[in-house]
């Protein structure tokens, strides 16, 4: 077990211990003086890195008083959240009245404070995510989501997308997770996608998908994984954790607002492209990788 500034790891030995807890800096710009490229190494490693403290502007006192409804657990940039109340109708500036925030805040003061907080944090962690990666210089924004919906327990599982989805991709995904709320957030983290490849092989088809996401769906849907040892991860107030949720058996087990992300590069643009999870994947390999 570890613990500092709040944070706490409780790790199993029937998992690998894949977690890796940084020394506490006050700012992205700490942790990339420190460790360097050793933060995109690690994570190309599939390792689960926390970063300890992050230092945001923002108002969390304002924010721990505000909970979203169920129906925008997950709401993104991409659905509007953060952008422009308001819009122009001819002479007239009429609030949306399809933006979620308007939505939920009748008044406009609330609705203001809210949609500057999400704008602000949303172009904090668009920063920050650059200074943790600077050597991915084709770094690309996928998504910023909310979630400000009470979460937990989910079920364990993999993440996976629809071959319709823009998030149906070969490429590398760097995804993220800030925790907003006074309490911790608490994750269980289970076996990586390889080990279940090869320890349960008897659960997927002779022939392996095409696609990773195609294993990782039926991963998630195989009623053993439940029963899978895990680790068990709280993270405090303002900690950040990096990993690559779609090779990383993983669920919510207690948590109420978070900002989650996801980037994408090019594999060849990679520090070491060969560890690509895609790269690796083979699905004319008996158990899917080397």
């Amino acid at each position: 077990m570890s613990q500092q500034a709040g944070l706490r790891v409780t790790r199993t030995r029937e998992v690998e211990d894949y977690v890796l807890v940084l020394d506490e800096h006050e700012d992205a710009l700490g942790y990339q003086r420190t460790y360097g490229d050793a933060i995109a190494e690690a994570y190309e490693d599939l390792k689960v890195i926390v970063l300890p403290s992050l230092a945001i502007d923002a108002d969390l006192d304002f924010l721990n008083a505000i909970a979203f409804p169920p129906q925008f657990k997950k709401i993104s940039a991409g659905d509007g959240i953060g952008d422009s109340l308001f819009e122009r109708n001819g002479k007239q500036i009429l609030r949306k009245s399809d933006h979620p925030v308007n939505l939920i805040a009748e008044d406009l003061r609330p609705a203001a404070m809210i949609n500057h907080q999400i704008a602000s944090v949303f172009a904090q962690l668009r920063v920050i995510v650059r200074q943790l990666f600077p050597a991915y210089r084709t770094l690309r924004e996928g998504t910023l989501t909310w979630r400000f919906t009470p979460t937990g327990p989910e079920i364990t599982h993999f993440d996976g997308y629809a071959p319709e989805s823009r998030f149906y991709t070969r490429e590398h995904r760097i995804k993220f997770f800030l925790n907003l709320d006074h309490d911790p957030r608490v994750w269980g983290l289970t076996h990586r996608i390889d080990k279940i490849l090869r320890d349960h092989r008897a659960i997927f088809p002779d022939r392996l998908p095409d696609h990773l996401n195609e294993v990782a769906r039926i991963a998630t849907e195989w009623p053993g994984l439940q029963d899978m040892p895990h680790h068990e991860l709280h993270y405090p107030q303002l900690s950040l954790v990096l990993g690559n949720a779609e090779a990383i058996g993983h669920q919510v087990r207690y948590g109420n607002r978070m900002v989650a992300g996801e980037f994408f590069i090019e594999p060849e643009d990679m520090l070491d492209p060969s560890k690509s999870v895609h790269n690796r994947y083979d699905p004319t390999l008996p158990y899917g990788f080397a």
